[in-house]
């Protein structure tokens, strides 16, 4: 599917800097990660792409979420701690911004443990097995990666 994608539109990875770089929700920090996540998507490499994308998109939505507003802390046992992707992804301000629909294709793929595909869990705690490390999984990373990179929206004032 990517070769033929590949053959017939090709897409080199100075065009995903750039597009990237223009993305609003895309933290600066975040862009070169992506691009490097993404050489390897382009040369099937779905394992390494998947190690890489998964973190990423948590990042990137955590940080989107403090660009919108959200307060990027949360008190927790008597201590502060900094928000986390579900924290995100609950907040009423991404669900505001990208609708319920999102939110709940968000977390199916991402962080919900018990009907999900649960990606960020996976990867993180090394809990994904061989048979995910595909190009279903990859190119699902893939989507809401660039997804992010689609959005438009004013930061808050804060």
């Amino acid at each position: 599917m990517l070769s033929e994608l590949q053959r017939t539109s090709p897409v080199t990875l100075g065009d995903l800097k750039l597009f990237f770089e223009s993305a609003l929700a895309i933290s600066e920090s975040e862009v070169e990660l992506l691009v490097d996540a993404f050489k390897h998507l382009l040369k099937s490499d779905y394992s390494a792409f998947i190690h890489l994308a998964a973190p990423r998109a948590e990042a990137n939505i955590v940080n989107l979420a403090k660009k919108i507003g959200v307060t990027p802390t949360k008190r927790r046992a008597n201590r502060t701690t900094r928000i986390n992707l579900d924290d995100a992804l609950s907040s009423n301000q991404l669900v505001k911004l990208v609708g319920p629909d999102i939110i709940r294709w968000l977390k199916f793929l991402l962080s919900d443990e018990r009907h999900g595909k649960n990606l960020r869990n996976a990867v993180s705690h090394g809990l994904i097995s061989r048979d995910e490390l595909g190009d279903e999984n990859a190119f699902r990373l893939a989507h809401v990666l660039l997804y992010l990179g689609c959005l438009r929206f004013r930061e808050s004032a804060e």
